[in-house]
């Protein structure tokens, strides 16, 4: 007769200490959810930002691959305009080398 009450006793504190358990579970469970969230937000912000990154080194290397075409292109019209003149030098160099034959020829004959 006595045992029934401290056997009913002990079956309510192993059911609390159960339920207390299952609780601490609980809670560590939705700490470790919520420490798990936080860090693949976190994840997920690096990600965002390396793409955003990647987006403006891309326009970044658009924008000097256009710049280089330009220099380029000016490069290429300073060749040909160096081009001519070298020829028109040329052209000159001649015609002094010419008046200079003719100039020593008459000098000859004088």
């Amino acid at each position: 007769v006595t045992m029934a009450p401290f056997s009913c006793h002990m079956g309510l504190v192993l059911i609390c200490c159960l339920a207390s358990f299952g609780r601490r579970q609980m809670e560590l469970h939705s700490r470790r959810s919520f420490v798990q969230v936080r860090k693949q937000q976190a994840l997920l912000e690096i990600v965002k930002q390396q793409r955003d990154d990647a987006h403006s080194l891309r326009q970044i290397a658009e924008s000097q691959s256009e710049a280089l075409k330009l220099q380029k292109s000016q490069l290429q019209n300073q060749t040909t305009v160096l081009e001519r003149q070298k020829a028109q030098l040329q052209e000159q160099t001649s015609q002094l080398e010419i008046q200079r034959d003719e100039a020593e020829r008459l000098r000859s004959k004088a």
